[in-house]
């Protein structure tokens, strides 16, 4: 593992804990999932699909505000306005902190929201900090329906992945 890759995994760790301290309600997608699904594959941002209520876009936002939120790709120095209202009127937020990248999603491909998707998923640990994450065929199915080349690439990997694993003799 490299330095920045470290350094990737440690800012995600203290996201994660920020998060649940502030009692944000979301599930970890995207490539951080991958990893913990089992997938060697890097990890260089946060994606979480979060539940679009108000008191939870409330959250969110009281959380992420102390660390300067800002879209990636817009000019530095741009007012940007960052509230509940924003979060919960928007679809999908790509961002960076002051931590870390994030991709905020409300909506998956397919009309997956938070609630639609929350029974599909586990408890499981990213970098030792509990959390929900979507079930493998889950993701292969939203990472299919996107349609983008380099996560069609991912779903490949993982459904590779699912099937080495299915075909394992089980212990007893």
């Amino acid at each position: 593992m490299n330095e920045q890759e470290k350094k990737n995994r440690a800012a995600i760790r203290k996201m994660l804990r920020l998060l649940n301290k502030g009692e944000v309600e979301y599930i970890v997608v995207g490539g951080t999932c991958a990893r913990v699904l089992g997938l060697d594959h890097p990890v260089n941002d946060l994606d979480i699909v979060y539940r679009r209520s108000y008191e939870n876009c409330r959250r969110l936002a009281e959380t992420l505000r102390p660390l300067n939120p800002y879209p990636r790709g817009l000019a530095l120095g741009q007012k940007v306005p960052w509230n509940t209202s924003v979060i919960r009127d928007g679809y999908s937020f790509l961002i960076q902190t002051d931590l870390c990248e994030m991709d905020l999603i409300a909506q998956l491909s397919g009309n997956l929201t938070y609630q639609k998707i929350k029974k599909q998923t586990f408890a499981g640990k990213v970098f030792g900090v509990p959390c929900r994450c979507l079930h493998i065929d889950q993701m292969i199915y939203h990472i299919e329906l996107s349609g983008r080349p380099k996560d069609l690439r991912l779903a490949a990997r993982l459904a590779k992945l699912r099937d080495t694993q299915s075909s394992r003799p089980e212990k007893s």
